[in-house]
């Protein structure tokens, strides 16, 4: 006997333990059904995926044009800007022939593009959210189709996919929230740009009106003495030098003096006029000097480096060296026996002294020009050096007010989107503390820059100190090389004993020199004496800058001290209305908006309530009137019911019938219009009960979607929405079978009291017409046995009519067979008529109604009585005849009575 072995599946189902829970493998069908789900409600995803990426690409198209025509349109404005604001950057040439009133008009100009671009930006900032709008819109109702898809497709969990479409929408707000910030800032930078560029530009127009300035002072310090023009050198034009009678006493001719006045006149012109601009410039840096305006020598400066009167008087001087004057000397000392070289050294001699005279003045100038640009520098250094620590101060005090304000901000947050009175209140006192401590940073700050401020005294001690050295050596050099100390003393003492030791003015050959280079001389001994003038207010300055420059700084401290705490006061007085603030546009407007919200709901349930009790009443009041109708027209029945009493004919019968089912319509009109009122009435309270859940739940917002709702808040209002649906239908449900009972009990009423009074009803008119129809062939029988007799009479009258022929004929003939023959058939026709009456009245055994039987034999006695009548006169044949008659109808009678 062979087994087959044992495989390891029966080993390892046989040793499983006896206590192991059996698990049943899933339908094949529940898996199919969850695998279509799982594919719909992935296509739904997919859906929401394509529809968001189409709306996305629609609307980024259409914020890109709009982006792409606002560059357009800010540069077109900026171009215009440029061509309007071009002529800042015209050469010195060029701005000395523009009009001083554009400097007034371009600001305006420049003004009004600014304001266009302003508004142009906001415009497009407006644009940008109405399409984000437009975006969310959108996506809400993209999600309101894929919830209710999704809600069908039943995949998820109501919890799930209430838990799914809520991360969704925050991700949307999210986004939406990120895209009005970059919105936001992209607005921001664009103004801030267009403010740069009016800052640029003001600073552009402020270098402008200070180029224009110097090119206007440049044109008249370069036309003192305009070449070809007359000038005025010591009172006496030009052109009145040139004469003869105020040369020298040399004698020369016309010529020699026409050539003389053509080639010396440009050298002492360029001389005279040099002279004139130094002394214009000595007397502005003396001005400026005693006034103490050192900053302003920078314009003396600048005069001086655009002018170069030194270089130019050097290149103009060479002239009396040139060859063609040696001709012109020798000319002259052949003529006058004088000697050339005498001549030509005493022309250059007063020359080089005049040369010497206007250079020395011209560095002694340009030296005190320069003098003080690095005093300022390095006050300047000063005080850009207190200023950084101050932005250091300022900036880290900074960091802590923004730590404040980011905790601030991050408790307004908080405190305006609040749910409950309660942490309202505790928010408000975060952020009073929050405040409070900014303020008190504030005191702190003001102290600190205070503090910042006392090293400026201590770097001006060491650039007072330092500036004095500087000027006693530029005094000390100047009176080295210059002697100016020993000459300023010596013309105070005595004006016409003047030193010999450079110019000989008392030459012996004085007259060879010309008046008019001793006017030129004088002019040039003019700035002379103007740079004794400027030397003696330098001095005179280096005494007293030490009490000066401190009061200076004490001024400068205690001025930025007022400035800072003036700072201080206004941040302060800023930042106080902040309590207020926070108080009224936070705190007051997100309890206003809590209450709002809270008495909204209770309007919302007094109005259900209300709409609830309406309906229920309007029900009750309707089944009144219904109850009325029904009454109405059952006193109506009443009064049918005497008429049918009082009615003989079926006609009257069948307008009482009509009558009453003519007002059973319109009672039953008026009973269904009262239903059709009431439900009409209850479905529009229904109706608006659902407007007003329905306005209640849009009107919950959050704030990303433009509400005032937080999130805590919509989910318990939206709690406490679906607790008010959910009774509403179960009351609803209440009323609307009160109204089904009301509409059955009714309508079986009326139809009872209708049913029974038209069955009456019906009944009378069938017996009534079954009356008449019995009297109606009564009627017709009449009429036919009425000419059946008239027939049988009128037989019978010709009967007798032959039977009185036949007698009279007998008379005379004798009576014949055929006579018989003819009686006989007159006869037999009488009896047939008489036959086919009888058979009348035997047809008459069919009716059930034996006093209809007694009125018809009544009417056929009536009958035969009137043929009797006419007939008593006829023969004693006719009178057989009748008598059979009469006796079959007897016999008849007898027959069918009871």
């Amino acid at each position: 006997m062979s087994f087959r072995p044992l495989t390891q599946d029966y080993i390892d189902a046989v040793t499983l333990p006896a206590n192991i829970a059996p698990v049943s493998s899933p339908s094949a069908a529940i898996q199919r059904l969850l695998s279509k789900r799982e594919k719909s409600h992935n296509a739904v995803v997919s859906f929401i995926k394509d529809e968001f990426r189409r709306h996305n690409l629609e609307l980024e198209e259409g914020m890109r044009k709009e982006s792409v025509r606002l560059l357009e349109t800010l540069e077109k404005i900026k171009n215009e800007v440029k061509n309007e604001t071009k002529v800042l950057n015209y050469e010195k040439e060029e701005l000395v022939g523009l009009d001083p009133s554009i400097f007034r008009t371009l600001p305006l100009r420049v003004h009004e593009f600014d304001e266009k671009r302003f508004k142009i930006i906001d415009e497009h900032y407006e644009k940008l959210k109405a399409l984000e709008m437009e975006r969310s819109k959108r996506f809400k109702g993209v999600l309101n189709e894929a919830y209710r898809k999704m809600e069908k497709i039943c995949h998820l969990l109501p919890y799930d996919l209430m838990q799914y479409f809520e991360n969704e929408i925050v991700k949307l707000n999210e986004i939406t929230m990120n895209n009005y910030r970059y919105y936001s800032k992209i607005q921001s930078d664009l103004k801030l740009q267009i403010q740069e560029d009016s800052r640029t530009f003001h600073q552009e127009l402020t270098v402008a009106k200070e180029r224009h300035r110097r090119a206007l002072k440049w044109i008249k310090v370069k036309g003192v003495v305009g070449f070809y023009k007359p000038g005025h050198l010591t009172g006496m034009a030009v052109e009145d030098l040139n004469e003869p009678s105020f040369a020298t006493g040399l004698p020369l001719t016309a010529d020699d003096v026409g050539i003389w006045s053509k080639h010396i006149q440009k050298t002492l012109d360029e001389l005279d006029s040099n002279s004139r601009k130094l002394i214009n410039m000595y007397k502005a840096a003396v001005i400026h000097s005693f006034n103490r305006l050192f900053e302003q020598m920078k314009n003396v400066m600048n005069v001086l480096l655009e002018d170069e009167p030194a270089s130019t008087i050097l290149s103009d001087t060479t002239y009396l060296k040139d060859d063609m004057y040696k001709d012109i000397a020798n000319d002259i000392a052949q003529t006058y026996q004088c000697d050339m070289a005498d001549l030509k050294d005493l022309w250059n001699t007063v020359t080089i002294y005049m040369e010497s005279n206007i250079e020395n003045t011209y560095f002694f100038l340009n030296g005190t020009s320069h003098l003080w640009d690095p005093h300022f520098a390095r006050v300047q250094e000063f005080t850009q050096l207190v200023f950084q620590d101050l932005r250091l101060v300022i900036e880290k005090h900074d960091q802590a007010a923004c730590s404040f304000d980011k905790k601030i901000n991050t408790t307004l947050d908080k405190l305006r989107e609040d749910s409950t009175i309660e942490k309202l209140n505790e928010h408000l006192r975060e952020a009073n503390k929050f405040t409070d401590s900014i303020g008190k940073l504030y005191y702190s700050q003001c102290d600190a820059e205070i503090q910042v401020l006392q090293k400026y005294r201590k770097f001006m001690d060491q650039e007072i100190d330092f500036l004095i050295s500087e000027i006693d050596r530029f005094l000390s050099e100047s009176g080295k090389n210059t002697n100016i100390r020993e000459k300023r003393s010596s013309r105070l003492e005595d004006l016409k004993d003047e030193s010999n030791e450079e110019v000989p003015v008392e030459n012996p050959q004085d007259e060879l020199i010309p008046h008019q280079m001793k006017a030129c001389q004088f002019q040039v001994e003019a700035v002379n004496n103007w740079m004794f003038g400027l030397w003696e207010a330098i001095r005179r300055y280096m005494e007293t800058c030490r009490k000066e420059l401190t009061s200076q700084t004490n001024y400068w401290v205690e001025t930025t001290s007022v400035k800072l705490k003036k700072r201080r006061e206004v941040r302060q007085a800023s930042h106080e209305p902040r309590y207020h603030r926070i108080k009224t546009a936070i705190y007051d407007a997100r309890l206003k908006e809590i209450n709002e919200h809270q008495e909204g709901l209770n309007r919302v349930e007094e109005r259900v309530k209300k709409y609830l009790v309406d309906s229920s009443s309007f029900t009750y009041l309707c089944e009144e009137n219904r109850v009325q109708i029904i009454q109405e027209y059952e006193r109506f029945l009443r009064g049918i019911e005497e008429k049918l009493q009082r009615a003989k004919k079926s006609y009257e019968v069948a307008a009482c019938i009509e009558q009453t089912k003519h007002v059973g319509d319109e009672v039953i009109k008026k009973i269904e219009g009262t239903f059709i009122e009431n439900f009409k009435v209850l479905e529009e309270n229904r109706k608006k009960i659902d407007k007003v859940i329905c306005r209640f739940n849009a009107s919950i917002k959050l704030f990303a979607e433009g509400g005032d709702y937080s999130r805590d808040e919509a989910k318990l209002f939206n709690k406490r929405i679906l607790k008010i649906k959910k009774t509403v239908p179960k009351k609803y449900k209440k009323i609307m079978a009160e109204y089904n009972a009301m509409k059955n009990d009714t309508t079986q009423k009326f139809i009872k009291s209708q049913a029974a009074i038209l069955a009456r009803l019906d009944h009378s008119k069938v017996e009534f017409e079954h009356n008449e129809k019995i009297c109606e062939k009564i009627k017709l029988l009449q009429n036919k046995i009425r000419r059946a007799a008239y027939d049988t009479k009128f037989k019978l009258h010709r009967i007798d009519a032959c039977i009185d022929y036949y007698s009279e004929v007998s008379r005379f003939e004798i009576w014949k067979r055929k006579h018989f023959e003819l009686m006989k058939d007159a006869i037999q026709e009488c009896l047939q008529k008489i036959e086919e009456m009888t058979n009348i009245l035997i047809n008459a055994k069919n009716r059930d109604s034996g006093e209809y039987l007694n009125q018809l034999n009544d009417l056929i006695m009536d009958s035969f009585r009137e043929i009797y009548r006419i007939s008593k006169v006829s023969t004693t044949t006719h009178i057989f005849f009748f008598k059979i008659g009469l006796n079959a109808t007897n016999t008849q009678r007898q027959r069918y009575s009871w």
